[in-house]
């Protein structure tokens, strides 16, 4: 793959990136969190020394934490909160609840849906990205790992890759996931999905995968999450879970937004043999066709 200028969105989503790492902050950090996500409607008139006393932070509290959503300082944080109150987003993760009426209910449900690929094209880290074609690209075995409804994006990127040529070890057994760690080498390369980055079977794999000194990658909606611990490239996903929709759709379509961006970057860094192989396996599938 030739060397790319950095590309990015317009505008960042203040709001999502904060969601992809509040867990694991710092209590002074969750001060200001807190504040940016019920104020930012105020954030943007406030000086950093306001700021910082609103939040009862010191302002180099206010600066990190601007720094560790990937802003370049306080001023370029105020922008971003800016251009993201000409464009709101949050009524669009309205809760559903049981007194909804059914086009209340698939109306909160696909517009939380539709969110969550936009704001995982938001906070899409390119460099990221392209480091895990190119680890996907030059590894002799690759195994997936996932379970529940993120399983189901493991057997779509599965799918996604076997589509260009690239053969995978995928189990829907946590078990077999397991065992298949003692195939492993410094040549292999695991894909761990996990929406929390907190689910015990996939941490206790990508951790035997590191022990066998194999290349990490995960896709998480939680930057700072255990799975973080044991991942060489992580790829990060923007959706919100509330207690109704716990496995929600909106979770797994910003899981398959990552898997996509992947799929297109490998048909591009391998475009000598993927095209040729796309056309091998569509014409394998159609010869199924009645």
């Amino acid at each position: 793959m030739q060397p790319q200028k950095q590309v990015k969105p317009s505008s960042m989503n203040v709001q999502s990136r904060i969601q992809t790492v509040y867990e694991s902050l710092r209590p002074s950090e969750k001060k200001v969190a807190d504040f940016l996500l019920k104020h930012a409607d105020k954030v943007i008139y406030l000086s950093v020394s306001e700021c910082a006393d609103r939040c009862n932070v010191s302002e180099a509290t206010i600066i990190r934490f601007a720094r560790l959503l990937g802003l370049s300082g306080y001023q370029e944080l105020k922008i971003e909160m800016a251009r993201n109150l000409l464009t709101p987003t949050s009524d669009l993760y309205e809760e559903i609840t049981p007194n909804d009426s059914l086009p209340e209910a698939v109306t909160k449900a696909l517009r939380a849906d539709s969110q969550a690929a936009a704001d995982t094209l938001s906070i899409m880290d390119f460099g990221r990205l392209e480091r895990a074609i190119q680890g996907i690209s030059n590894a002799k075995q690759i195994l997936l790992n996932g379970v529940g409804t993120s399983n189901l994006a493991v057997q779509y990127l599965g799918y996604k890759l076997l589509r260009l040529g690239i053969p995978v070890l995928s189990y829907q057994d946590p078990h077999l996931q397991l065992i298949s760690t003692a195939l492993l080498d410094q040549n292999s390369l695991v894909i761990s999905i996990s929406h929390s980055g907190a689910t015990k079977e996939v941490i206790n794999l990508i951790r035997a995968a590191k022990e066998k000194g194999a290349t990490t990658i995960s896709i998480t909606n939680y930057e700072r999450s255990p799975l973080a611990k044991y991942s060489d490239i992580m790829l990060l996903t923007s959706s919100k879970e509330t207690p109704f929709g716990s496995g929600a759709a909106s979770s797994l379509i910003a899981q398959l937004v990552v898997i996509d961006a992947l799929f297109v970057g490998l048909a591009l860094y391998r475009r000598e043999t993927s095209f040729s192989f796309l056309e091998k396996t569509g014409e394998t599938v159609k010869s199924q066709k009645i």
